[in-house]
This record gives structure tokens, C-alpha cells and sequence, in this order.
């Protein structure tokens, strides 16, 4: 088959190609493994002849593209355009950067990863280091991607000296460069997260604490107003992490509901804490992707686990809404925003991030649903045993 179809048009028909797939199995019954690999086998058939890969005619959106549909998504793609990584990687630009990383993800992102490949990937990293200088301008991705893969594998493998070093390797390269914010302080966050799973929580807190505070002084030292604010926006993002560690197995705070909205009778916090279930708490905003993009994980989870917990969102005031991504509606009266939240609600059947509270008020959780779902699964089978 002639391929037809530009790498990001092919990347996302074949994520609706997916999504159909599986909205067409029972409702009743959840996918057995033969049933999801036939869907992504199918799904690879259907599109992977058909993606335009001749990497000289794309632009730098249409390679990365390219990238993610052979890294995350069609494996025969990896063939295909490993001789265009093989020409570009011995290179220098933002061909040779996407060519070494492209690389390293093939193997990092791998089913089964051998000690020996783990081994590679490091020293691959390395030499990235070694050659390319920290730049916004060539490189808006970073790392990022390839070293949670890696640090995702190490915990897997309980080696949490190999999973500090690869973070910290990586942060020591970012220091290299302190006028530049970068993506990949992300890695910071994801260490911690690894780092509490596995019992050392206090550790993943001091870590936080320092990165937040280089965060805080590079945004008060740089001069570039968007670099400050990309430097705040980390040191935000570094804090809910931290926060979220500080509050786990410690009591929630009664915190006062404002509008009450799509409820079937009063709700506050006390009748949330006595009505024996565990409570899932979606704190979100209108204007969220990833809380909106989140939706489908948390209602799957209120099918499975209704009887057992009690779902609710909870959202700031924003004074503003927004209706399914498109419109705006600006300086709104409380009155107005609850008004027309009803509208909102019954499109997107909300679904966010959460705090995990059981019924005595002890905090279990708080992270991105989509992390969500073995601690459900562990906490509900302690209470049953």
C-alpha cells in the first residue's frame, strides 16, 4: 500500500482506531490480553504501511511523530526508519538529537529490558551529554521521555542506586545549564514518586526541597519574564509533589464545600468522612487537559469500584468556564460558574486528580489517577482481609 498519511494525521486516527476498538467490547466484562493485542496488532496493520516516513520531507513536529508512532505505538516502524536514525545520529542539530534519543528509546522502552540493555542505555545517555549542549532552541523535549522509561525499569528491577543515579545525571547536565528551564526537570518528580513507593519518602521530601528552592532562585535571577514563569510553574509543580508525600498517612484537614453541583442530596465534608466508604476526591480545574484527559481512567474506576467508594470533583473557583474546550465565559459570579457547571458535567462525566481518603480521614493517595489503580485494588483487599 502506498503510504498516504502524514506521521501526526496517522498517529492520531490511529489512537481513535484504538479508542473505537475497544468501545465496541462488552461493557460487562473487562479485556482479556489476547482481546488488547489483537486490537493494537489490527491497529498496526491498518496504519503502519501507510505513514509517510521519508524524514527529509518532514518537518520537526512530523519527525517526532514518526519517533512516537515507532517508540510507543507501531513496532514495524522501527525498521523502517532505523537507516535514517543510522545517517543522522553521528551528526550534529536537532536531527542528530532526535536520531540519538529515537535510538536510546528503542531500547528503554523495550517489553523485556536485559540488565545488559539497561547497561547501554546509560552509557548512551552519557555520550548524548557528552555532545549536546542544553538548548530550548533545538531541544524542547530533553530527556525527559527516555529516562522515565529507565527510571521506570530500575524500580522494576528494585535498583534504586541505578534509578537515583540516572535522575541525578541527568539533573547534574540541567545545572550545567541554570538560565535555561527545561522539561526534563520533570525526572525530579518522577524520582520522588519512586523513591516514596520503595519506603524512603523523607529522602524524596529533602530532594524536593532542594529543587524547589533552585526553581525559586533561578525564576528571581533570570530576566526573561517567560523563563521566570517556567521556572515558578516547576517549583509549583515540585510543591503539589511534595505536598501530596507530606499528606500521605496523615488526617485531612474538614475543608467547606461552596456550590454543591449533580448531587442527589446535601454533601459536606463531615457526611463524606462517616458514610463508611473510602473517598475519592477529583481536585481539577475546567481549563485542564490532563484533568479532562483523565476522565475515561476515573469513571472506569467508579464503575469497578463504586460499592466501595464514594467519587466526588472538587474545583476552585475560577471565575471563568470553559465549555468543552471551545468557549469562554470570563469574570463569573460563583452563582454563574456552579450555573454552568451542570453543562460541563454532563459532557466530560468528570474525572481529575486525586487525594485518596479512607474513612477515618487518613490520606493513602495523591497523584494522577492514571497511578491510581492498584492502590485501589491493595487498599480494598487489606480492608477485606
Amino acid at each position: 500500500m502506498a503510504r498516504d498519511m502524514l506521521p501526526i494525521d496517522a498517529r492520531k486516527e490511529h489512537h481513535q482506531y484504538i479508542n473505537r476498538a475497544f468501545g465496541e467490547l462488552p461493557d460487562d466484562t473487562e479485556p482479556t490480553q489476547e482481546q488488547i493485542q489483537k486490537i493494537y496488532a489490527d491497529a498496526e496493520s491498518e496504519f503502519a504501511d501507510r505513514v509517510i516516513i521519508d524524514w527529509d520531507q518532514l518537518d520537526e513536529e512530523q519527525r517526532q511523530a514518526v519517533r512516537d508512532l515507532a517508540v510507543f505505538s507501531m513496532p514495524s516502524l522501527k525498521e523502517a526508519i532505523q537507516p535514517l536514525l543510522d545517517a543522522h545520529a553521528a551528526g550534529d542539530g536537532r536531527d542528530a538529537r532526535l536520531a540519538n534519543k529515537t535510538q536510546i528509546m528503542f531500547l528503554a522502552s523495550k517489553e523485556d529490558v536485559t540488565d545488559a540493555e539497561l547497561d547501554t542505555v546509560e552509557t548512551m545517555l552519557a555520550d548524548y551529554r557528552s555532545r549536546f549542549p542544553l538548548s530550548r532552541e533545538e531541544d524542547r523535549e530533553g530527556l525527559y521521555h527516555v529516562l522515565s522509561n529507565l527510571m521506570f525499569e530500575f524500580a522494576k528491577h528494585d535498583d534504586f542506586d541505578r534509578l537515583r543515579r540516572a535522575a541525578e545525571d541527568e539533573m547534574d547536565y540541567l545545572r550545567k545549564y541554570p538560565d535555561i528551564p527545561h522539561p526534563s526537570w520533570q525526572v525530579v518528580i518522577d524520582l520522588s514518586r519512586h523513591l516514596t513507593s520503595a519506603g524512603f519518602r523523607e529522602e524524596a521530601i529533602e530532594m524536593l526541597d532542594r529543587e524547589i528552592a533552585y526553581q525559586r532562585s533561578h525564576a528571581e535571577q533570570t530576566d526573561n519574564e517567560d523563563y521566570a514563569t517556567y521556572f515558578t510553574n516547576m517549583a509549583k509543580g515540585q510543591e503539589v509533589c511534595r505536598t501530596g508525600l507530606l499528606m500521605k498517612d496523615s488526617q485531612i484537614k474538614p475543608i467547606a464545600f461552596g456550590h454543591v453541583v449533580n448531587a442527589d442530596g446535601p454533601l459536606d465534608f463531615d457526611s463524606l468522612r462517616r458514610c463508611g466508604k473510602f473517598v475519592l476526591i477529583d481536585v481539577f480545574t475546567v481549563w485542564c487537559g490532563p484533568c479532562i484527559g483523565s476522565f475515561p481512567e476515573l469513571k472506569t474506576l467508579q464503575e469497578r469500584y463504586g460499592d466501595r467508594v464514594t467519587l466526588i470533583g472538587m474545583t476552585p473557583y475560577q471565575e471563568m468556564m470553559v465549555n468543552h474546550g471551545a468557549e469562554v465565559e470570563e469574570n463569573l459570579s460563583p452563582d454563574r460558574e456552579a450555573e454552568l457547571m451542570d453543562t460541563f458535567i454532563q459532557h466530560h462525566e468528570l474525572t481529575w486528580p486525586v487525594v485518596f481518603v479512607d474513612p477515618e480521614g487518613i490520606v493513602r493517595f495523591y497523584d494522577h489517577p492514571l497511578y491510581l489503580s492498584h492502590v485501589l485494588d491493595d487498599l480494598l483487599n487489606a480492608e477485606s482481609d
